[in-house]
């Protein structure tokens, strides 16, 4: 018989029934066994059996317990059988169906202790535990002792398989299950020697680890070594901690130490020379940069020379017991060449305290082949023909050379960038796939050469066998591990992206085994176990939070890579760490001089993807950012642009840079990069500041570049990348034909079908605000939408609001989509319920209001917006200034005069100081005594008085109707100077100082409280130094025409002379409308005022009314893209003779050319605009002094109660008969995008504090970018009369055509 390789295994307290028959079978021939005297000393058992570990084992146990009971042997017959039969013990063999046992003496011993059944496993097993059990007459007093399992039967195609699932089948009968084994060759064969214990000790459910055994595995001739004795071989890394203890467990058994060295910074070098000083051991230390595991290992076997007969190799987290039996047995076994040997003694691991009997230990003269295999196979001249050509010619490998070959072909794969499939799908590569897999080659790897391949098969997506080797990992993990295992096998299912049941369970194993070693965790160990839990989004965050405690314990020792892959993987799944967060905020100027492209990248990116600002290590990674541009790859551009912008930190240098670097023709973005570029551009601050305005950075350059770009790999956009990409340009009012067309068609195509809500209503949005009217892609959006259904498109309000308000806007009404909307904005669980889940309204909640109600009533369905303001007037909502002033436009547009009164009631009920309540509340009964409605304002002016609100304004009212009651009380409502730190200024949940929201409208309010304290009822000049006493006594800056320009406002009414109609754009608190009106109504002129604040209008109400200019003056609420087309419905052409315009500077142009368009203007209309310097009116300017039908000067002064800000007020007289008034507006770029950066600082001043000397900088700034654009109009300056009024002389019309 030949000796096979064998493992032994003890089960104890079976239980279960079986079959009679069988049972009564195997109770008579257990006794003839037990009777038997027979024993086999004849028997010629081989001296490699006798000597082996496997037969000291057996001895030592059947030894300490000889009374056991039977062994059972699953295999065929071996020198092992014969070995346990010449003990004395009974061996009941199991046989495979349909296997005849041995017969002949030459195979079979004939002895009645030798019992051969064909039954299975579970049915014996059964039986067993049934003739031991507690029945006193079929007791056997003996129990079964072993089950002994032969490692072949387990190396065979599918035993494993079948082998496992007949001991899992089993194992309900085993009530506790010690294993433990030894594995040996006699033919000097490799052996899976942890195999069983990996596979089999997990399936028992076996508490206790495998204790395995090798012989040493190098089989060959000794010759060419020139000494003998064993070395230590090391390869150590920062191992400061236990390299100590590690070199003193081996100074009895080691003559010499050679060790590799690949970057320790701790110290490590020193104590290992410090310790070879004071022992007087021979220690080589060699310093090299780390390759990978298999060519740093084969380096240190190399710079160890022939000098030794013996390598061990230990980690430096391994300590070796028993070196003194060590020493004997390399001392007896020194020459020996061929057969197998006995085992070393064990070492120990200082982390885990658990013993191994297999240590790596080496015996020098390694076959020549082997060696011979392995240079040709690590040679830096193959090419991946080369190495599948070596594969070919040298099968079969041994274990080692089969890893490197995997791993060789896995790196130069992705070093020479090919497809997988060259090397999946060659034959050759099937070769080694076909060895790991049948000779069962992976479950001998020492831990980290399986990592290793792992990693390999997993990153050239070999699907085959990866999930076979992270269950053989899983598996081996649960019998212990050290830290770079787990890491390097974490790694591995990162870069397979596997989320199967293996590469889960795999992890599940690693997060158990890491939270309870994760104090003995390096710094690379946490960042790489870190960055694959993130990368297979495996959420985690216990895990996470230990890896980052610990790592602020070694934060000293963490490099910038380190740093990298932690921040990132804690903001992939958005878990935010403060600790490390504050720690590598703070990181030094220098260390981020010392990041690489992808460090540096990572860190911004996953500190604005957790919303977290620093303003110091953004500002320090710029200037690194800034110096290496040109080695940044585009996804590191694109992502390092996005982190900036997603915090609103906007440096134009450094965007200027990224741009420019991603403009180079030898670059190649995708899709996604270019709409994250486009993106970040749009969405940046304004320059040198943080903050949550979005303003964007304008570069028609960049712009054009990416639309370009973007045309020429359309087909390749997914639907986020279409919707951010068109997001970017929109929001910047850059319109480009061909790029629009472009994603519409692919829109259209293929992708709309994939779009989510979001993406298909920000593309919608995105065509709406460049006026892009594609009705083809609004029809095919709008049945996709019915389709899917509306609730679909509204699960978030804003999807909805953005869609209803693009269909509004390119007035598009399929009659299908109007339906759905209808039906479902008026169901009960609809629209507004998840709208008003979140109660009082935040700011989203109500710009989504207000955009959906507009857009209604654009789209015909007015009807369905006030259906909401119903919902919200019966809940009591404050819904926010911008849907009231919608409200109120669309009451203004219908006429309909008992809804607007209802919007300012509402207003009124849902205002947030008492001041703001009585103006609301006196406006409701100024427009109800309008309309006539006398009933009504008597209702509101008794609210008032029981509500304590009424004041002087009330009171007039009051009198007018004659017959109320006199009120209880009358009086000013209570105001207070406030301080700025009181009313103005908060901080945000993002550190950036921020203005308060319009909800108290504290300075409006006051000044209505000072007019009605100190202003004369129907005295206007006595109302405006009122309005002006209190803006200088408060020190607070209010939009008023005031003082010098209200100068200027005189003038251009005289020089008209007798203006019929005055339209105004932007009315405030009512300055200038009472102003100009108090002076035309002598004549029979009148003002029109548009304003879109609903606040201001009411409390501009007030004023117009407590000035007795109430039929003079026309209030219109809303949006004046919205309201100047109500001009052309209710006047005659040519009606305006002034028009003013106190807005936003860039809108201007605009509303002016659509009033010239609507041929409102008067034959002498004269054009007055403010604060066209400051914050400034570019385009406004560029067409009325440059290019456009007007004949303009401008009158230089000083800002309202600002001395130090000069800015420009515009007076440019119509030219309807020029040549000019026939040309369309065509402004140029350079001055739209200085009005792009005009809205910047008018944002910034109403969310941030700008000093006076700012405004200052940006007027004299203005001033200059005027003049390069062309922009020099004539300047006149005001003065002071001898009354110390301001005067200003304005210079008449000069054009030759003027008729005035």
């Amino acid at each position: 018989m030949v000796p096979r390789c064998s493992a032994i295994f003890s089960l104890l307290a079976l239980c279960g029934s079986g079959s009679d028959s069988f049972r009564q079978e195997l109770q008579s021939k257990l006794k003839l066994a037990k009777d038997a005297d027979t024993s086999l000393d004849n028997v010629d058992v081989p001296l490699a059996v006798e000597a082996s570990r496997c037969s000291q084992l057996l001895r030592a146990k059947l030894g300490a317990a000889p009374s056991l009971g039977p062994v059972i042997d699953m295999g065929a017959p071996s020198m092992v059988t014969a070995w346990l039969l010449r003990e004395k013990k009974v061996v009941i063999s199991v046989g495979e169906e349909g296997r005849s046992r041995p017969a002949d003496a030459a195979t079979r011993p004939r002895t009645r202790r030798w019992i051969w059944v064909t039954q299975p496993l579970e049915l014996l097993l059964t039986t067993l535990r049934e003739l031991f059990g507690d029945r006193e007459e079929s007791r056997i007093r003996e129990p079964p002792s072993l089950l002994f399992i032969e490692a072949d039967q387990l190396l065979q195609r599918g035993a494993l398989q079948r082998t496992s699932h007949t001991l899992r089948s089993v194992r309900p009968l085993l009530s506790d299950l010690a294993v433990s084994g030894v594995m040996l060759s006699d033919d000097g064969k490799e052996v899976p020697h942890w195999m069983l214990p990996s596979v089999l000790a997990p399936v028992l459910d076996a508490k206790n680890k495998m204790n395995i055994e090798l012989p040493c595995w190098t089989i060959g001739c000794t010759s060419g070594l020139t000494g003998g004795g064993l070395a230590l071989v090391m390869i150590v890394k920062n191992e400061a901690r236990l390299i100590r203890q590690t070199l003193q467990s081996v100074l009895e058994a080691a003559d010499r130490a050679v060790i590799l060295d690949t970057g320790s910074t701790d110290g490590t070098q020193e104590i290992l020379r410090e310790v070879s000083q004071q022992q007087n051991f021979p220690l080589e230390l060699y310093e090299e940069p780390f390759v990978d595991f298999a060519t740093t290992r084969n380096r240190a076997l190399q710079l160890a020379g022939q000098s030794s007969e013996f390598v061990l190799m230990l980690s430096g987290d391994e300590t070796l017991v028993h070196g003194a039996q060590l020493r004997r047995f390399v001392t007896q076994h020194s020459g020996y060449c061929g057969g197998s040997m006995p085992p070393v003694m064990p070492y120990v691991n200082q982390f885990t305290g658990d013993a191994s009997f297999y240590p790596p230990l080496r015996k020098k003269g390694r076959s020549e082949r082997s060696v011979t295999l392995h240079r040709l196979m690590v040679s830096p001249e193959n090419s991946i023909e080369d190495l599948l050509r070596i594969v070919s010619e040298n099968r079969p490998f041994d274990t080692d050379n089969l890893a490197t070959a995997i791993h060789k072909l896995a790196k130069l794969r992705r070093n020479q960038n090919v497809p997988y499939e060259v090397i999946t799908e060659d034959p050759r590569w099937m070769m080694l796939i076909q060895q790991v897999v049948e000779n069962g080659t992976a479950f001998i790897w020492p831990m980290r050469l399986l990592a290793l391949v792992a990693w390999a098969v997993a990153s050239l997506r070999e699907r085959r066998i990866t999930a076979l080797l992270f269950d053989i990992a899983a598996k081996r993990l649960a019998l212990g591990s050290v830290p770079q295992d787990l890491s390097s096998l974490a790694w591995a299912v990162a870069t397979a992206r596997a989320k199967d049941a293996a590469a889960a369970a795999l992890l599940r194993q690693v997060s158990i085994e890491s939270t309870k070693t994760v104090q003995s965790f390096g710094p690379q160990d946490l960042a790489m176990c870190a960055w694959a839990f993130a990368k297979v989004s495996m959420r985690d965050a216990r895990l996470l939070h230990l890896f980052a405690d610990e790592a602020l314990e070694k934060y000293a020792e963490l490099n910038g890579q380190n740093l990298s892959n932690l921040v990132w993987s804690l903001a992939t799944i958005r878990e935010n760490h403060e600790p490390l967060m504050h720690a590598v905020s703070r990181t030094r100027a220098e260390t981020i001089q010392g990041l690489a492209q992808q460090e540096f990248s990572n860190v911004v990116w996953s500190f604005a993807s957790l919303l977290r600002t620093s303003e110091m290590l953004f500002r320090r990674t710029a200037v690194r950012v800034v110096g290496m541009a040109a080695q940044l790859d585009s996804q590191h551009l694109a992502n390092i642009a996005w982190a900036y912008a997603k915090i609103s930190h906007r440096d134009d240098g450094l965007f200027y840079v990224l741009s420019r670097e991603a403009m180079e023709p030898e670059r190649k973005c995708s899709p996604l990069n270019l709409a994250n570029l486009a993106w970040a551009f749009a969405s940046a601050g304004w320059h040198g500041e943080m903050s949550t305005r979005r303003v964007g950075l304008r570069d028609p350059k960049f712009f054009e570049w990416v639309a370009t770009s973007a045309v020429q790999i359309a087909p390749q956009f997914t639907s986020q990348n279409c919707s951010n990409l068109v997001w970017a340009f929109a929001t910047m009012r850059i319109g480009h034909q061909e790029l629009f067309e472009a994603m519409s068609n692919q829109v259209q195509g293929w992708l709309i079908s994939n779009f989510d809500p979001q993406h298909l209503s920000n593309v919608l949005w995105s065509y709406a605000k460049l006026a892009i009217k594609n009705l083809e892609l609004f029809d095919s959006a709008a049945d996709e939408i019915v389709k899917r259904g509306v609730e679909y498109l509204a699960r978030t309000p804003q999807n909805l609001s953005n869609t209803v308000w693009a269909y509004g806007v390119v007035a598009s009404t399929p009659r299908h989509l109007m339906s759905a909307l209808e039906h479902h904005l008026t169901a009960v669980r609809g629209f507004y319920e998840k709208l008003t889940e979140v109660r009082p309204l935040g700011k989203s909640s109500r710009a989504q209001l207000a955009m959906t109600v507009l857009s209604l009533h654009r789209l015909n369905l007015t009807s369905v917006a006030w259906h909401l303001f119903d919902q919200v007037s019966r809940d009591g909502l404050q819904a926010g200034g911008e849907a009231y002033s919608n409200w109120l436009f669309i009451a203004g547009e219908t006429r309909n005069h008992r809804r607007e009164v209802d919007v300012f009631e509402q207003m009124a009920r849902t205002a947030h100081t008492r001041g703001l309540q009585a103006a609301c509340w006196n406006a409701v009964a100024v427009r109800c005594l309008t309309f006539g409605d006398e009933g009504r304002a008597k209702s509101v002016l008794q609210l008032m008085d029981r509500e304590d609100l009424c004041n002087p304004l009330s009171e007039v009212l009051r009198k007018r109707l004659g017959d109320l009651p006199a009120p209880s009380s009358v009086g000013n409502i209570d105001w207070r100077r406030r301080e700025k730190d009181e009313h103005e200024w908060v901080t945000n949940s993002l550190g950036f100082s921020l203005r308060l929201n319009k909800i108290e409208y504290y300075k409006e309010v006051g000044t209505l409280h000072y007019i009605l304290s100190h202003g004369k009822y129907q005295d206007v000049p006595v109302i405006h130094r009122a309005i002006e006493a209190f803006t200088r006594e408060q020190e607070l800056w209010l939009k008023l025409a005031g003082d010098e320009k209200g100068a200027v406002l005189d003038k251009v009414l005289a020089l008209q002379g007798k203006a019929k109609l005055v339209v105004e754009v932007g009315l405030y608190v009512g300055y200038s409308s009472t102003r100009m009106a108090s002076q035309m109504r002598h004549w029979g002129g009148r003002v029109i005022s548009m304003e879109v604040d609903p606040y201001h209008a009411a409390i501009a109400r007030n004023t117009i009314e407590w000035a007795g200019l109430t039929d003079y003056i026309e209030i219109w609420c809303g949006h004046s893209e919205n309201l100047i087309p109500r001009l052309k419905e209710r006047l005659p052409e040519k009606s305006i003779d002034i028009l003013f315009f106190d807005q936003q500077g860039t809108k201007m142009h605009l509303d002016l050319q659509r009033i010239v368009d609507f041929n409102m203007l008067s034959e002498t209309a004269i054009v007055v605009g403010d604060n066209v310097l400051r914050p400034g009116a570019p385009q406004f300017m560029y067409w009325n002094s440059v290019a456009g039908p007007y004949e303009t000067q401008v009158v230089s002064l000083r800002e309202y109660k600002q001395e130090v800000v000069e800015d420009w007020m515009s007076i440019s007289f119509w030219l309807p008969q020029s040549p000019e008034a026939r040309m369309p507006m065509r402004i140029p770029e350079e001055v739209e995008q200085l009005g792009h950066d005009t809205d910047g600082i008018r944002w910034q001043s109403v969310e941030s504090k700008v000093s006076e000397q700012q405004w200052e900088s940006h007027s004299q700034r203005m001033r200059r970018e005027f003049a390069a654009c062309g922009i020099k109009p004539f300047e006149v300056l005001p003065y002071q009369d001898a009354q110390g009024r301001s005067q200003v002389d304005l210079r008449p019309k000069l054009y030759a055509g003027y008729a005035g």
